[in-house]
């Protein structure tokens, strides 16, 4: 007897001449059995269930735990999960699942599951997969529950454990799909969306912990104090989460989430508040921190009064021009960002950028700039390189 049948069975009906026949003559407490059962199945079929828990289901928030043996698809049960896949597609499209949001929850709890026992990128592909499907659609439910369910789920299709081309694939499609969701700023969505890009950030790579990190210190701006406070509360559970301290969680992404944190200072102060608190720290060690990151952005931008709230973190007497000179950094930063730029005039577009935030740079010659220090500044330019586009690499050359 296959798992499907012996779930079924399990909740009292042996005439089976339909899963979706059965399901809508259950009670609503042995559906609510039913659908525990089929998210037990993978973990039985695997041999993982101990004591019951599943070492894979039930392990940390990163999903690193594999299998013990092989994933469902490939061992001897294969024709189960065939089955079981039959199964889901008719149940998930049947008018009783969809009228109960409890059992929805349970459902899409099945399906993570099953994922996280399984590697068949038929059924895992986030773009074309009928489990997916559902996965994405209920990230937009109106059920609190069961956008959170969906959200745990998500982050099952992310893992690393995946093949790598379905696993770079899947999390592209998911950063597309949060980002779109977060774009709405539909406000009964902004818990559960924080709630999926913490898991985002736990689960991939250092390129979509960026992007997640990003999103969250973003809702540290939010007008809503409750959304604040969740982000800031997700963002102290990733850096437990992967044993980082909050200062060694962000450092690395400092160059994208201070400048994005700083071009807002003005208009909600709140977001670098939260975040030096996160840190540990005041908003002037903050800015001062990141002066190297953000003061490049600033001047391109032509933002002299944040320009000037940086200075001032350093000593009342500092100006503008004098925290573009020094540390040689900053000016290693500022000349490489405005000589990086795309313009038909570059060293004139960067001479305007200068002398409009900082007058005195009037009288500079850009070329004597440069010769200051052309090695930092090379080596600047270099790095800019390698964060873009390879289209876009080869337009770049040291300074002479």
């Amino acid at each position: 007897m296959t798992l499907c049948k012996f779930a079924l069975r399990h909740c009292n009906y042996k005439e089976l001449t339909s899963s979706r026949t059965c399901y809508a003559s259950m009670p609503e407490e042995q559906r609510s059995k039913f659908w525990r059962m089929i998210g037990s199945c993978a973990c039985a079929a695997t041999n993982n269930m101990h004591n019951g828990r599943c070492s894979v289901c039930d392990g940390d928030r990163r999903l690193r735990q594999e299998p013990a043996k092989n994933t469902w698809e490939e061992n001897d049960r294969s024709e189960d999960w065939t089955e079981m896949f039959l199964l889901l597609t008719e149940l998930f499209e049947s008018q009783d699942l969809q009228l109960s949001n409890r059992d929805r929850v349970l459902a899409i709890l099945a399906i993570r599951s099953l994922v996280l026992h399984n590697k068949d990128p038929t059924y895992l592909d986030l773009g074309n997969s009928f489990l997916a499907e559902w996965c994405l659609k209920y990230l937009h439910s109106s059920s609190r529950e069961l956008r959170i369910a969906a959200g745990r789920t998500l982050a099952t299709f992310l893992r690393e454990g995946l093949p790598v081309d379905l696993r770079n694939k899947n999390r592209q499609l998911a950063l597309n799909f949060l980002r779109a969701l977060s774009t709405k700023d539909i406000v009964g969505q902004h818990e559960t969306l924080i709630l999926a890009w913490g898991r985002v950030a736990v689960v991939c790579g250092e390129k979509e912990l960026n992007l997640a990190l990003l999103r969250l210190v973003d809702y540290l701006g939010h007008p809503n104090s409750l959304v604040c406070s969740v982000a800031y509360s997700e963002l102290e559970d990733i850096a437990e989460t992967l044993s980082l301290s909050p200062q060694t969680l962000l450092k690395p992404f400092y160059r994208s989430i201070a400048v994005a944190v700083v071009q807002d200072l003005t208009t909600k102060p709140q977001k670098a508040q939260q975040l030096a608190e996160f840190l540990g720290m005041s908003v002037s060690h903050f800015l001062l921190l990141t002066q190297r990151d953000t003061v490049p952005f600033l001047v391109l931008t032509r933002k002299k009064d944040i320009l000037q709230r940086i200075a001032s973190a350093r000593s009342a007497e500092t100006n503008i021009q004098d925290m573009c000179l020094q540390p040689p950094a900053n000016l290693a930063a500022v000349i490489s960002t405005l000589l990086f730029q795309p313009s038909s005039d570059v060293e004139g577009n960067a001479t305007r950028c200068l002398a409009e935030v900082a007058p005195g740079f009037q009288s500079s010659d850009l070329g004597s700039l440069v010769r200051s220090n052309p090695v930092l500044i090379a080596c600047e330019m270099l790095k800019a390189a390698g964060d873009e586009d390879e289209s876009n690499a080869s337009k770049v050359s040291p300074p002479s």
